[in-house]
């Protein structure tokens, strides 16, 4: 099994793509952590107990990222409709992200 701390290591220091603006990169990266949480947790140990920090822990873990996950869509579809700043308040987002090393 993966450690988290692992996965989030492995994603950093790859530039972006920068033919798509660098969303699929971003998009695929976020996905990629939000696997591995979920692996983890599907293979987590028996028993689970509601006292189980690591075991809370994952579960915050994956919904961070899907949060961050939403917040990248969001920030897509701005760029999309053409808004101002939406390359800085892309950059802010990677700047922000716990999933993504700037």
């Amino acid at each position: 099994m993966t450690s988290l701390k692992t996965e989030q290591e492995s994603l950093g220091g790859t530039a972006p793509d920068r033919s798509d603006g660098g969303w699929r990169t971003l998009k695929a990266r976020l996905e990629e952590v939000k696997r591995g949480i979920v692996e983890q947790i599907a293979n987590y140990p028996p028993p689970i107990t509601a006292c189980d920090a690591q075991f809370n822990y994952l579960l915050e873990e994956r919904d961070k990222v899907s949060e961050e996950l939403r917040g990248l869509e969001v920030l897509r579809g701005e760029f999309g409709r053409g808004e101002d700043g939406s390359a800085a308040q892309l950059e802010a987002f990677v700047s922000a992200s716990a999933f993504i090393d700037g």
